[in-house]
């Protein structure tokens, strides 16, 4: 009997063992929430950290980028400054001459050809004194001419010189700006990193997120933007081969295309463009697609630009890569790389776009010309 029982006492004390109460294991839950204060980060919340890690490396490009201009443009000035200080000693030169032909014709120095021709003594010496006084005159004028020259070429050296001057003075401010907010970002993400459970795993993470960017993301990008450059030289194309979508007031014509259309436009310009569905959506074209496993996203807006040539260009708003939205910067980069322009004027001189509208399925372009520019 005392045998049973002491077994019975090993088996209850193995299972309070093996088996703790609800008590004790509530406890040991409750020490393992304060271990850790802030939350596990969600599947957003580290693709937003994905994003701000790729926007401060795309900031730090354009701070590289702003900085290499800055550098170019100054010594530019010093080029200019250089010619400038050599132009004007050559300029100090003709205005001596220039004067001294002057003072010359003034004073009389220089007689009139036909006041020589009739003091001559027989044909022969007034044809020679006639050939001198040309040979005279035209040294003379091509003195002149040089001054003329010489002002007008110091003259456009001063207005580029005060161009670059407002080109560095513009990019100071935008190396400042970029440096700032970039700074702000830093602070933001690294404070934010420090309070993940593992930072390091997510820092190797975001290399690796960068370097995919920089090796594929960003070189696939560019190529679809030059792309689209040679596909928008020749979107007159496009908006003339559909003259039966076309509605008249006046001198004013309206085109409508439609989203197929445009899809089969850039088709038609290179295959490529079948990895991308263009639409637009409220005054917006999108195109957006997948290649090379890499996703695709670019949004932007078609503006009428006046000067310095009448054109409508794209403008790049969003680009997103993989579905990380990159920064502003970005999407202006490209847009200042590549002429996403059109030209009417080139082919119908007469024309003037005067309005653009988006909307979903289809957008519209409004221009003024003279009717029978569009058939003849």
């Amino acid at each position: 009997m005392k045998r049973h029982n002491l077994k019975r006492l090993i088996l209850l004390l193995i299972f309070l063992i093996v088996f703790p109460s609800a008590h004790s294991t509530a406890d040991l839950l409750e020490q393992r929430n304060m271990a850790y204060t802030d939350p596990v980060p969600t599947d957003e919340s580290y693709e937003n950290l994905f994003e701000a890690g790729l926007s401060i490396y795309e900031m730090e490009r354009e701070i590289t980028n702003l900085s290499e201009e800055q550098t170019i443009a100054e010594k530019n000035i010093v080029t200019i400054q250089d010619k400038m200080n050599k132009h004007e000693k050559v300029l100090d030169k003709l205005h001596i001459q220039v004067g001294e032909i002057l003072r010359a014709y003034y004073m009389g120095h220089r007689p009139s050809p036909l006041e020589l021709i009739l003091s001559s003594g027989s044909i022969t010496e007034a044809f020679q004194t006639l050939l001198f006084t040309s040979q005279i005159i035209q040294h003379d004028d091509s003195k002149i001419n040089k001054l003329q020259t010489a002002q007008t070429e110091l003259e456009g050296m001063e207005e580029q010189l005060i161009t670059t001057y407002n080109e560095i003075t513009l990019k100071k401010e935008q190396l400042i700006t970029q440096k700032r907010i970039k700074q702000s970002l830093e602070e933001q993400f690294s404070s934010q990193v420090s309070g993940l459970e593992d930072s390091e795993a997510f820092l190797k993470d975001m290399d690796t997120v960068i370097h995919n960017w920089e090796t594929q993301g960003l070189p696939l990008f560019g190529f679809y933007f030059k792309q689209l450059s040679i596909a928008m030289n020749d979107f007159s194309e496009l908006i003339f081969q559909h003259k039966d979508s076309i509605e008249t007031d006046g001198n004013e014509i309206t085109f409508t295309i439609s989203e197929d259309q445009l899809q089969q436009y850039f088709i038609s310009k290179n295959e490529i463009f079948s990895n991308l569905q263009f639409s637009f959506s409220d005054n917006k074209l999108i195109a957006q697609g997948e290649d090379q496993g890499v996703k695709l996203y670019l949004e932007g807006e078609l503006v009428i630009v006046e000067e310095p040539t009448h054109k409508v260009q794209f403008q790049a708003i969003q680009i997103k890569y993989n579905d990380f939205i990159l920064p502003a910067v970005t999407a202006e980069n490209f847009t200042s790389q590549y002429d996403l322009s059109f030209y009417p004027q080139v082919f119908v001189e007469s024309i003037v776009v005067t309005n653009i509208t988006m909307e979903k399925g289809s957008f519209s372009i409004t221009v003024n010309m003279d009717w029978k520019d569009l058939f003849f």
